[in-house]
């Protein structure tokens, strides 16, 4: 049973097909294996190496007392099971590293009604201190519900305004790319004129026409160049100032206490006119959650952010395997 247990282990480390399953328990234990073979010893004792891990590790917490610290992540990530779009739901200790719960269901199944009863099954009957969240609209009203303060993954917050801003930047900076390379054109058509010019006989020189085009074709590309350095300078300039924008909404929370965070958001928020459409209605959406975003102040042990959950997604379906979920 142990060498059939084998592959299973080997799947608790990393994804691999069966054909390499077997090839590793043959160079372990001298044992050929067929492919067919393996994929029927884990399908055979799947459910029994599963609750027999958990029971270890039950035991295995047990023994070291590790119990809930009230201070939570929870998130969800979306996949794919056989073809079927999911969502996975999951809660964890932040202090402890504990999983509190975790759950597959279809996406059809998925919706804020669902997430309430997740979230209140879960934390039955363990200390509630603090739940820490990224910026989704439905997640206030439950938690409020489930009596459990509220921390705004500060990362979200930063992002769901840099995201939107992102994009206006990265369209100056194609428009400014574009004209930079028009100007260089230009100044290479302009040279070439002017070559031009020195190298024609007296005879063709002479021609009044000629000369009166060439001339007339230089200085269109030279007003073009002025007109289009004027706007490359202008763009240069929205730039900085949204650069300017993003550093002073990052640098609310880039305080050592909530005292000072305040101050600035309240500096800001009193600047609302000055700043562009997008940024004023994020400031407006920010300034009625500002409290939710502040918690980490009042406890140390309190993330700032929801980077621990989003790890422990990475780690325990990364990438590579999600896609063949």
């Amino acid at each position: 049973r142990a060498i059939c247990e084998k592959s299973l282990e080997y799947e608790s480390i990393t994804h691999m097909s069966y054909q390499k399953k077997a090839e590793i328990i043959k160079l372990e234990n001298g044992i050929r294996l067929n492919r067919q073979t393996v994929y029927y010893h884990e399908s055979t004792y799947d459910e029994s190496f599963i609750t027999q891990k958990e029971e270890n590790l039950q035991k295995l917490l047990k023994e070291t007392k590790i119990e809930p610290s009230g201070i939570y992540h929870y998130d969800e990530e979306f996949l794919h099971e056989n073809g079927v779009a999911a969502v996975r739901l999951a809660i964890i200790d932040a202090i402890t590293n504990l999983i509190i719960n975790d759950q597959v269901i279809y996406q059809e199944d998925f919706n804020k009604e669902f997430v309430e009863i997740f979230l209140k099954y879960s934390l039955e009957g363990l200390p509630k201190k603090v739940l820490i969240t990224d910026g989704h609209t439905m997640y206030p009203p439950i938690i409020e519900r489930i009596c459990i303060k509220h921390q705004l993954c500060i990362f979200h917050i930063i992002k769901h305004h840099n995201d939107k801003s992102y994009k206006k930047m990265n369209k100056i900076k194609r428009r400014i790319k574009t004209l930079e390379t028009k100007i260089k054109e230009n100044e290479e058509r302009i040279t070439k004129l002017k070559e031009y010019s020195k190298g024609l006989p007296n005879r063709v020189s002479k021609k009044e026409t000629t000369r009166k085009r060439r001339i007339k074709k230089r200085k269109k590309l030279t007003q073009d160049n002025k007109r289009y350095r004027n706007e490359r300078k202008q763009k240069r300039k929205e730039l900085k100032e949204q650069e300017k924008i993003n550093e002073r909404i990052a640098n609310i929370y880039d305080t050592d206490n909530e005292k000072a965070a305040k101050r600035r958001f309240k500096t800001i928020y009193h600047q609302l006119n000055q700043f562009d459409d997008n940024t004023q209605k994020y400031l407006k959406n920010l300034n009625k959650k500002f409290d939710k975003t502040l918690e980490y102040y009042k406890n140390p042990q309190i993330p700032r952010t929801n980077n621990k959950i989003e790890g422990y997604f990475k780690i325990t379906l990364p990438s590579h395997i999600k896609r063949i979920y």
